[in-house]
Formats: C-alpha cells, sequence, structure tokens
C-alpha cells in the first residue's frame, strides 16, 4: 500500500544555510558558491536518481544552470533574514519504478 509524505521547509539565511550548499546536497552535484568562494562537493553520493530544473518556456539560459541559478539567488537574496528557496521532501511510492517517480515528481512541479 502507497504511503504518502510530505514537508515543505524554508532554507533561510539566519540559520546560516546557503542555497549554493542546500543544491549541491539536493542534486548531488558540485557547485561552487560565489558568495564566499566554497565549493560544495555532493556528486560522490549515490542517493540522487535524477534532477533538473523546470523553468517556463523562454527562460534565460542561466535559469536552466544549477550553479548559476543559485549563486544568482545567493547574489540576490542579500537580507541576513532572506528566505532563499524552499525545500520539498516527499516520499514516492515504492510499487513504481524510478521512471515513474521521475515523471511524478516532473508532473508536480
Amino acid at each position: 500500500m502507497a504511503q504518502y509524505h510530505f514537508t515543505a521547509k524554508l532554507v533561510k539565511r539566519r540559520d546560516g544555510r546557503l542555497a549554493t550548499q542546500v543544491a549541491a546536497y539536493k542534486l548531488g552535484q558540485v557547485i561552487k558558491c560565489d558568495r564566499n568562494g566554497t565549493t560544495f562537493d555532493y556528486s560522490t553520493s549515490s542517493r540522487v536518481v535524477a534532477n533538473g530544473i523546470e523553468a517556463p518556456e523562454g527562460a534565460p539560459d542561466w535559469a536552466l544552470d544549477h550553479q548559476s541559478l543559485w549563486n544568482r539567488v545567493e547574489a540576490r537574496e542579500t537580507r541576513k533574514d532572506a528566505q532563499l528557496s524552499r525545500d520539498y521532501e516527499l516520499v514516492l511510492p515504492c510499487e513504481l519504478d524510478s521512471d515513474a517517480h521521475v515523471r511524478m515528481v516532473q508532473t508536480f512541479a
């Protein structure tokens, strides 16, 4: 039987979090933060099955590149109490295969 779980959290600067670090972790990628010069490398993680960006038609090229997108978020949100992004966590039905999981997330996004 399928179970459901959904959590939405804010990525907040006042909690000491960086959008670039959270993105690198969630994506399982390497992202260099232009804000502080740190490179976050989570590329050896095997837990990420797929990743991508859903952007509106006609979006600029930088919006389709993870490093550019999240560094622009960091540059734009300068307040110490900035809310940088939202972190969505959901559990997908184990009865479905990986392709179905990817399609579900793309439909959600």
